[in-house]
C-alpha cells in the first residue's frame, strides 16, 4: 500500500494494516460516512476470503460546495448547459461534476445518484472536470437539469436547484384547404389559411407568418404569384410558415395555371370563333378542331358567374341559346385542364 505524500510523490506504507497478498481492491464508502473504505473480493488471497476495511480516520470528509448553474444556451442544433467552478472546501482540490437531464420526465443524462445527491457508485461525475455539457440532439418539449460536485473521495454535494427550459415544436405543413388556380399573367394570392398546419404548442394561424418562395414559370410578390405569359400547366410553389420561433420545412403547393388562347370581340384567330357578336338569341361557337374545351362559363361585367355548362365529347361546333340573357356585356370562357379562351360577348 502506498501513501500519497502530495506533489506527485508516493511512499510505501508498511503500517497500513492491510494485507499484502491481494490481487484486487475496490474503494467504496461502506459505512456511508463520506470517506472511502476498502473492499477485498474473495480472490484477494489463496483462502478465497472476502474482507472489508473501514476507514476510521478521525477527520470527517466534508462534501464539496454545490455548483451554481448558468443559464442554458439554446442553439439551432444543440443546447449547452454550464456552471460555475467549485472546490472541495476541505482540501481545495479540483472536483468533478455530475449532471442529470430529463426530457418530458424521461432521463436523458443519468447521474447515477439519488435525488438527495447521494452517489450510487464510487466514480467521478459524468461531466468529469468540464464546466459545460452540450446536448447535440434536442427533441421538442420540456427539459429539467441540475449539477452536483464530487470530490476525490467520491463524496458528492447535493444537487443545485433544478432548472428547466423548453424546446419549441416546429410547425409542419401537412396539406392545403383548397385548390388554387390562375391564368397566365393573372396574380393569385396564397393565404396562410389555405394551408393545413400542425403545431402542438402554438395556435394556428395566430402569430404565424407565411413565406412564398420563387420557382419556375411564375414570379412572386409577397404572397402573390403570377404565372408567366404563355405558360399553362401545374406550378410547383414552395411555401413555409413560421410560428414566431421556428420555420417549417418547405411544402409544395400545386397551382393550376391556365394558358389563355386569346381574347376578342368576334374571334382571336380564324380557326376559333363565336358569332354573331353582338348576339340576340343564339350564339354559334366554331372550334375548327384547334381547341378541345370541357367547360363553358359566362360572367357578367362584375365578374359574377351567371352560366356554366360541361362540354362533352369533341364537338367542333355547337350553339348556345342566350335568349333569356339580359342585354349587356359579358365574358365567355372556354377552358380545359391546360388552356383557356376568353371572349367579350355583347348581348342585344
Amino acid at each position: 500500500m502506498y501513501h500519497n505524500d502530495g506533489n506527485d510523490a508516493f511512499s510505501l506504507d508498511s503500517n497500513s494494516g492491510l494485507p499484502s497478498d491481494f490481487s484486487n481492491i475496490s474503494l467504496i464508502d461502506i459505512d456511508q460516512d463520506g470517506d472511502l473504505d476498502v473492499f477485498f473480493p474473495s480472490t484477494f488471497n489463496s483462502d478465497n476470503e472476502t474482507a472489508f476495511y473501514i476507514n476510521e480516520s478521525s477527520t470527517g470528509n466534508v462534501s464539496p460546495s454545490i455548483p451554481a448553474l448558468h443559464d442554458e444556451l439554446v442553439e439551432e442544433a444543440s443546447v449547452t448547459l454550464s456552471w460555475q467552478t467549485t472546490t472541495d472546501p476541505q482540501t481545495s482540490e479540483v472536483v468533478s461534476y455530475n449532471l442529470f437531464v430529463t426530457h418530458e420526465g424521461d432521463t436523458v443524462v443519468s447521474p447515477n445518484s439519488l435525488f438527495t445527491g447521494k452517489r450510487k457508485l464510487a466514480k467521478s461525475g459524468n461531466a468529469q472536470f468540464q464546466l459545460a455539457y452540450t446536448l447535440s440532439k434536442k427533441a421538442p418539449g420540456d427539459y429539467t437539469y441540475s449539477i452536483q460536485a464530487i470530490d476525490n473521495s467520491f463524496n458528492a454535494s447535493a444537487f443545485a436547484p433544478v432548472k428547466s427550459f423548453y424546446i419549441n415544436y416546429p410547425p409542419v405543413i401537412t396539406g392545403i384547404t383548397t385548390s388554387l388556380t390562375s391564368s397566365e399573367g393573372t396574380p393569385v394570392t396564397i393565404n396562410i389559411n389555405d394551408l393545413i398546419v400542425e403545431d402542438p404548442d402554438n395556435v394556428f394561424p395566430d402569430d404565424f407568418s407565411l413565406t412564398v418562395l420563387n420557382g419556375e414559370n411564375y414570379t412572386v410578390s409577397n404572397n402573390e404569384i403570377s404565372p408567366d405569359i404563355g405558360y399553362g400547366g401545374i406550378l410547383s410553389v414552395p411555401v413555409s410558415v413560421n410560428d414566431g420561433t421556428d420555420e417549417s420545412e418547405q411544402f409544395i403547393i400545386e397551382v393550376e395555371a391556365t394558358k389563355i388562347l386569346g381574347t376578342s370581340k368576334d374571334h382571336f384567330d380564324p380557326n376559333l370563333s363565336i358569332y354573331p357578336n353582338p348576339v340576340f338569341n343564339h350564339l354559334n361557337i366554331d372550334l375548327n378542331g384547334k381547341f378541345n374545351p370541357n367547360q363553358l362559363r359566362i360572367y357578367n361585367i362584375s365578374g359574377t358567374l351567371i352560366y356554366s355548362s360541361i362540354i362533352e365529347g369533341n364537338n367542333d361546333k355547337f350553339q348556345l341559346d342566350l335568349s333569356l340573357l339580359e342585354k349587356g356585356t359579358y365574358t365567355l370562357k372556354l377552358t380545359n385542364n391546360r388552356q383557356m379562351a376568353n371572349f367579350i360577348l355583347i348581348k342585344e
